[in-house]
């Protein structure tokens, strides 16, 4: 930390980025980040990670991110370049993670896209125009409903020409949200009306499901909801799909077509929460083994506080159903995702692998478990070491190559509107070291209630070194809690704004952003005056008149408990990112003096 005045010193970033997409904070604190394209999901959407091998090798994972932070996205690894790339499917959708598209690639190699809102009039696809190629999806198709959410295509057969199967829920009200089925019989052009698949009880919040398919057998299984982050949870429940017909594993019809829609308590129990003392539970993940026998993960909620997570498979002509492992507390900080267990996750065509975020030591670590007796024992191993922020919602690719099983989101969870996490899992994690260079896409999150806002009671001062590549585009340089934001371009090209949020708000501007040079912006608060400069490799600052500096009362006003602190993104990395590199960075919990400010400049230039 050479030069760097130390007293107040809450943070200092040098803009580097470690193996693993980590950056470091040299202070004392020790607030590191996790750097890497903004990405988020919920876990009933599916598929959301497909590996195709035809004329490329590629695996292709879709979230939601982008520019905005709210784009339907699907990221694109190419296993013989090793490079990745983004293809956004429509821009600023929403900040919900229930708009994260499923992504799935057709027997041909055309991939396709789905998403909808959460709860929303319609869902929206995209099918791509030439084989294997991201960069080519077509125009958006629709669909309309009454409150959709979590496409899931299945194509059990081998053949382009076979019938493809898209589950999705709608509601008929405010609560009551049931599966639902259309098929289409020409590659996904088209989709015939919708069937119910089961009504879900009057009052309840939504029958939740998940399909596996394998050697033209469609698996599902369910849970039958109360309320969604909130609310008891009914049974794990099992039926074997067949163009619509519904059976149990040993083959007995519970309903032909001309049956639709059944009812839940029609289905076949596996776990049972009726039980006297038996814990409420969600199903996760669900996959089939080569002998067709069929296998799930799912969460139990003795209390919100001490998830489990559990595995259940059949072998031998009968479910075997066992605890996993101790899962820990929900993820987030909002009580409303009590039932929001960290995440697990089943490889489709291989159940004997499990991937799950366990909480030990308060944050959330991934963690592979495998089982050579069909789930009798299991061994298991820490997959990510020396993380620096929450390891989530797992999700196992489909015809993973062996160097990409897995893909995760990693970061602060808050609520399903409020994360702040990227994406992780591809190989090199996407960031192998270098500088902390943005796309407009990608950002540091430093995770949330990083400091007490009443360290902030009576002064500040936030300082970064930062180039661009096109002064005229409005980015984010950092932003502390939505208390204190640092832009470019936020109104006028060329320039830098500083916003303060105190009982009087203020918003400070300077002139002089340039391309292709590194530049230092320096902005402080006594308590009384707020300042900015902004400096260049000369020295000179370009004050924009008497915008420089102004009144404002403190102390600063953050905008909820917690908020988000991010670097080179807004909080939640929802909007638009650097489109450049960050230098350094740094926030003290008081106004520097003026030689001390210049001796800070020097140290992040």
């Amino acid at each position: 930390m050479t030069g760097i005045p130390e007293d107040g010193l809450l943070g200092h970033w040098t803009g580097e980025v470690k193996p693993g997409g980590r950056v470091y904070d040299r202070s004392p604190e020790g607030n590191d980040g996790v750097y890497g394209p903004a990405a988020k999901w919920v876990w009933f959407t599916n598929p959301r990670a497909v590996r195709y091998v035809g004329e490329h090798d590629r695996t292709h994972v879709g979230y939601l991110g982008g520019p905005t932070g709210r784009d339907p996205v699907v990221g694109t690894y190419d296993h013989d370049t090793g490079r990745f790339a983004e293809t956004v499917l429509a821009s600023d959708v929403s900040n919900n993670d229930h708009v994260g598209p499923a992504v799935w690639a057709r027997s041909d190699g055309h991939l396709i896209a789905l998403w909808s809102l959460h709860n929303g009039p319609w869902l929206r696809y995209r099918i791509t125009e030439t084989a294997e190629d991201p960069g080519s999806f077509g125009p958006v198709r629709e669909f309309e409903g009454a409150g959709i959410c979590y496409p899931n295509p299945v194509q059990p057969g081998d053949d382009p020409e076979d019938p493809i199967y898209l589950f999705y829920r709608d509601r008929t009200g405010t609560g009551d949200g049931h599966p639902y089925y259309r098929v289409s019989t020409d590659g996904g052009e088209t989709f015939e009306d919708p069937t119910r698949l089961i009504t879900a009880p009057e009052g309840h919040f939504s029958v939740y499901w998940m399909a596996a398919q394998r050697d033209g057998e469609v698996h599902l299984f369910f849970t039958d909801a109360e309320g969604g982050g909130t609310g008891p949870k009914w049974d794990v429940s099992y039926a074997r799909f067949d163009a619509g017909t519904l059976s149990t594993a040993d083959g007995e019809t519970i309903a032909t077509p001309a049956d639709l829609p059944i009812r839940v308590d029609d289905l076949e129990v596996i776990y049972d929460a009726s039980k006297p003392d038996t814990p409420s539970p969600w199903v996760w993940d669900s996959g089939v083994d080569a002998d067709g026998d069929p296998a799930a993960v799912y969460a139990t909620f003795p209390t919100t506080q001490s998830h489990e997570y559990r595995y259940v498979r059949r072998v031998d002509g009968e479910w075997r159903d066992r605890k996993l492992v101790d899962a820990g507390r929900y993820v987030g900080v909002d009580p409303n995702t009590g039932y929001y267990a960290s995440g697990i996750a089943m490889p489709e065509h291989d159940p004997d692998v499990v991937y799950a975020a366990v909480e030990r030591g308060g944050r959330a670590q991934l963690q592979r478990f495998e089982t050579a007796d069909a789930g009798e024992t299991f061994a298991g191993e820490t997959v990510t070491t020396r993380a620096t922020a929450d390891q989530l919602r797992p999700v196992a690719v489909r015809n993973a190559a062996a160097e990409f099983p897995v893909v995760w989101i990693a970061g602060a969870y808050n609520s399903l509107d409020a994360s702040q996490t990227v994406l992780r899992g591809p190989p090199g994690d996407l960031a192998t070291g270098g500088p902390l260079v943005g796309d407009g896409s990608s950002g540091v999150s430093l995770g949330v209630d990083c400091y007490d806002p009443a360290v902030f009671g009576r002064g500040l001062t936030v300082a970064a070194a930062f180039g661009t590549d096109d002064p005229g585009t409005r980015q984010c340089l950092l932003d502390f809690g939505g208390a204190v934001e640092l832009w470019l371009a936020d109104g006028e090209p060329g320039t830098v704004t500083l916003s303060l949020e105190g009982e009087a708000a203020v918003e400070l501007v300077c002139d002089g952003v340039t391309a292709d040079a590194t530049q230092v912006a320096v902005a402080s608060w006594d308590g009384d005056t707020a300042s900015l400069t902004l400096e260049d490799a000369t020295g000179s600052t370009s004050p924009d008149g008497d915008d420089a500096s102004s009144a404002v009362d403190g102390p600063v006003a953050f905008g909820g408990d917690p908020e988000g602190w991010t670097l080179g993104k807004p909080r939640h990395l929802d909007g638009p990112g650097i489109v450049g590199s960050i230098d350094g960075a740094a926030l003290y919990n008081r106004a520097l003096g003026a030689d001390e400010a210049n001796r800070l400049r020097d140290a992040l230039q």
